[in-house]
């Protein structure tokens, strides 16, 4: 058979089956770890984590003393007043300032308090984010990886399916050429390989889609391959599925990030209340200073040098005007320096602060308000999702069991399917079975084969559903996970 060879060949070329050298092979846990690596939305997660912890710091060191350091350097000229003698001068002066500030809030109802507490609780949510991201990268992974795998065999199926109609075809042609059958039933061989080529084709399509898609969710552009036989798959249920849902949900309760988010919403909320309560409360800050300035015009007396001068005058009774003289001090300066000058301009100051809050336009009224509905929406929050969660626990235990239970249907039809084509193999060669009761023969044995894998892989991935909310992996542990 040439042109099912050739046939065969352009679609092996068309969908990347030919060799490939050394592939990388990944197990289920090796792809998670790639996907969480990639993962865009973790890395938000992460980085908001990261962000959250600068809030606590922040809430926390608003607590703390605040404490300034200050200098200043500068020239006037003109009219300048001397800060250090306070005179007034026409003339280029240059001054120089230090000072060390300091203030404390003493007392504020516990508003700052509150806030780094609510601060430390958000962090904890943008933990639990981290987690909920991971979770949901992990599941889709998951997916993606079963989704794969279901192709793989899909493609493995079409691709017997044709091998076993090209034999027959063979067989047929054989028997044609003997004269043992009819020119309708080579046709309909022939139409039968025809279409099961064709189901090749679209597995194949089918298992390169599956492919790319698990590959963009890893971000990885090299190729690779798959390891199902590291997946641990059985045809098994877990232990979980044995269990009643309400135990489930009762011993998982407390493991889910989104019901701990609420939880943690509805402590943050809380607190935001008392902030928003404490602003009626009375303020008590303290405040403290020490500066000191230099000014390059500032002098200081040394000593004095002794000058005569004529203070007035008499009339002798001459006439004359007689000179009246006197002996005065006139002192002499020097420049003060820096150091001097800064220690001799210090100066300290110590103040508290009371503020009491009599009337704020209703703003205060308004922001307590605002916070109470925003805890009581949380409590509400916290309820909806303890009740989603255990919906979602319900439906998970429901679709495994039921996933189960048509798996085992499937493999019955499938024994069922395999034995009929068995004997409608021994019927068509013997000569007893026209071609196209063998084709719808046939058919159905590759539609249970499909279906039996398809059944198979929905088990399991509705059992690791189940167990995944059952068990949740731990993210942001130091990547602890348990998958």
């Amino acid at each position: 058979m040439k042109c099912t060879a050739i046939i065969g060949l352009a679609v092996m070329s068309l969908t990347g089956m030919q060799a490939q050298p050394s592939l990388t092979t990944l197990d289920l846990s090796a792809c998670i770890d790639k996907a969480l690596a990639y993962s865009y939305s973790l890395k938000q997660s992460n980085n908001n984590l990261r962000a959250s912890h600068g809030d606590v710091q922040a809430s926390m060191g608003s607590m703390l003393p605040q404490v300034n350091l200050g200098a200043g350097n500068g020239w006037n000229a003109g009219l300048v007043v001397d800060p250090v003698t306070n005179q007034v001068q026409t003339n280029t002066l240059g001054t120089a300032s230090g000072s060390l500030g300091m203030s404390l809030n003493v007392f504020d109802g516990g508003q700052n308090l509150n806030r780094w507490r609510q601060a430390k609780v958000n962090a904890a949510v943008a933990m639990l984010q981290v987690d909920n991201a991971a979770q949901l990268v992990v599941l889709n992974t998951a997916s993606q990886y079963l989704t794969l795998l279901v192709a793989i065999e899909a493609e493995r199926i079409a691709i017997g399916q044709e091998t076993l109609s090209e034999k027959q075809l063979q067989r047929t042609q054989t028997m044609h050429d003997a004269g043992a059958i009819s020119l309708s039933e080579l046709l309909q061989a022939k139409s039968q390989l025809a279409r099961d080529i064709q189901r090749v084709v679209a597995a194949m399509a089918q298992r390169s889609l599956a492919h790319l898609s698990l590959s963009q969710t890893m971000g990885m552009t090299e190729d690779f391959s798959i390891d199902g036989t590291l997946l641990g798959i059985n045809d098994k249920p877990t232990a979980e599925l044995a269990i009643q849902p309400t135990v489930l949900y009762a011993a998982s309760n407390g493991k889910q990030p989104s019901i701990q988010m609420a939880t943690l919403q509805v402590q943050s909320s809380d607190l935001a209340v008392k902030v928003a309560k404490a602003a009626r409360l009375p303020r008590l800050s303290m405040s403290g200073q020490m500066s000191t300035s230099y000014s390059d015009r500032a002098l200081k007396q040394t000593g004095s040098t002794s000058a005569v001068g004529e203070i007035g005058y008499f009339i002798s009774p001459q006439g004359n005007q007689i000179p009246v003289m006197t002996t005065y001090q006139i002192p002499t300066f020097t420049a003060v320096n820096l150091q001097d000058q800064f220690n001799n301009n210090r100066r300290q100051y110590v103040g508290f602060n009371l503020s009491i809050p009599v009337f704020s336009g209703f703003q205060i009224a308004n922001s307590i308000q605002r916070a109470q509905v925003q805890h009581d929406n949380a409590a509400l929050q916290l309820m909806q999702e303890e009740d989603s969660y255990r919906q979602v626990i319900e439906r998970a235990h429901h679709d495994a069991q039921s996933a189960w239970k048509n798996h085992e249907a499937a493999k019955a039809a499938l024994v069922a399917a395999k034995r009929s084509l068995d004997d409608a193999q021994i019927r068509r060669e013997e000569g007893i079975m026209n071609a196209l009761d063998y084709a719808r023969i046939q058919d159905s044995y590759y539609a249970a084969s499909s279906e039996a894998i398809r059944s198979k892989y929905d088990a399991i991935f509705k059992n690791y559903i189940l167990t995944f909310y059952a068990n949740p992996p731990q993210y942001h542990a130091e990547d602890q996970r348990q998958f």
